[in-house]
């Protein structure tokens, strides 16, 4: 039947038929098409058949037979069929092993500018953003391919350079990949580039990742920035509350409670599961107390005797400087440990100090004795013997060695150690 059209148009037929079979890996189908082609070819014509026998060659693993056919296209004279034959060259020459990845991405970064504005331009910038990606070159690769969503957008090659993009933000955000930059590096490589973070859970837990490498490299501020960014824009409900009570958290962590204080309160939720409603009114709770709102942080908790709310609650009476409460509660939290055999733990010793401190300070000399005579021993052989022998005596006694002793015991930061407590926590509870 094409016997009947001009040999021009039996040569464009046979041509896209081979383009078409090439495409599919249907090398022979493509190989029988270019035979059926007419003689004496106009120039442009004969230039796309050698070039597509060059691409027959290389997809046959003969590179080096095609590698100078197409060399010799490069300098055919003809701008089209030199961009495409340069092209071709270096894909077929790096899967052939035949070309370096850095060389063949010098060229390319050439051929993008010698070639623009059609398909050939595509292929170029996806193929480019590949090795920049393979390079851990992600910045320049996301780069790329966003050149290549703006020059094409609309059309289905743009779409494809976007799932290239999308899928490059998933393996550095999702699956670990920005773990082996910097931290501040990744950070703006994920705020330059926010626009591509998922819809829905994948979403989220990019962001939770990024937020916990930072808390974890004390970028809290940022931190803090990602979180409240998916708190305001993206989540609602419950959701939105779990990821405020971690909002609340990293305030706390960067000494603002006033802003740990607004988290929890207008995430405020019911039907919250009774673990995170208990920690967000120990989030709460600690935050009002570092604001010297002892009144409201002890209401909140006043009924709770959970393990975590008695030692909260014994900070702050501490902190508050009530100092007789604050001795009863800390020798509450340590109940018979004096009758057991094993040794007090570094945070038990912690809280006998605190104690003796405490009733100290509140002039209550019975509470020191008893404090004495019920841990004396325990202590006398732990490693705070001698810290424990000043802060011990009698309160006649005191002088320079216990303020010394008292300011030691003081100095320990309630507030830090609550929340490395509370962080360890939550790394330890399975993930929702």
């Amino acid at each position: 039947m094409l016997a009947r059209y001009p040999a021009e148009w039996q040569a464009r037929a046979h041509l896209a038929h081979a383009e078409a079979a090439l495409g599919l890996n249907r090398l022979d189908l493509a190989d029988a098409a270019l035979t059926h082609m007419p003689a004496n070819l106009p120039p442009r014509q004969a230039l796309a058949a050698e070039l597509l026998k060059a691409r027959i060659l290389a997809a046959s693993s003969r590179f080096h037979d095609a590698a100078p056919r197409l060399a010799a296209l490069e300098k055919s004279g003809d701008e089209t069929i030199a961009a495409q034959a340069i092209f071709h060259r270096l894909d077929s020459g790096l899967a052939a092993g035949a070309i370096t990845p850095v060389q063949a991405t010098e060229q390319l970064e050439k051929l993008r500018f010698r070639w623009r504005g059609d398909a050939l331009e595509m292929k170029t910038l996806r193929k480019l953003a590949g090795l920049y990606f393979t390079a851990g070159k992600w910045r320049d690769g996301l780069k790329t391919l966003r050149v290549a969503t703006q020059n094409f957008s609309g059309v289905d090659e743009a779409r494809m350079a976007q799932d290239d993009m999308r899928g490059a933000f998933t393996k550095l955000f999702l699956k670990g990949g920005a773990d082996k930059m910097k931290p501040v590096d990744s950070l703006a490589l994920f705020y330059d580039n926010i626009d591509l973070t998922p819809i829905g859970p994948d979403g989220d837990d990019m962001i939770r990742r990024m937020s916990d490498r930072l808390v974890a490299v004390d970028l809290l501020g940022p931190a803090a920035n990602l979180l409240a960014y998916q708190v305001d824009k993206r989540l609602d409900g419950i959701a939105k509350a779990q990821v405020a009570t971690r909002l609340a958290a990293v305030y706390l962590m960067d000494r603002k409670p006033e802003k740990a204080v607004a988290a929890l309160r207008d995430s405020h939720i019911t039907g919250l599961p009774d673990a995170e409603m208990h920690e967000r009114m120990l989030l709460e709770a600690r935050a009002f107390a570092a604001l010297k709102q002892w009144d409201n942080a002890l209401d909140l908790i006043a009924v709770d005797e959970a393990p975590d709310t008695r030692r909260l609650r014994a900070d702050i009476y501490w902190e508050s400087g009530n100092w007789a409460v604050a001795g009863q509660k800390a020798e509450e939290l340590l109940g018979t440990r004096h009758s057991d055999a094993a040794p007090l733990t570094g945070a038990e010793r912690g809280q006998v100090m605190r104690a003796a401190v405490a009733y100290s300070l509140a002039g209550d000399q019975p509470g020191l004795t008893r404090l004495r005579q019920n841990f004396g021993a325990k202590m006398k052989a732990s490693p705070d013997a001698n810290l424990f022998a000043v802060l011990s005596a009698s309160i006649d006694q005191h002088g320079l060695a216990f303020r010394e002793a008292a300011a030691q015991i003081a100095s320990v930061d309630t507030l830090q150690a609550f929340m490395k407590d509370f962080t360890r926590r939550q790394a330890d509870a399975p993930r929702s």
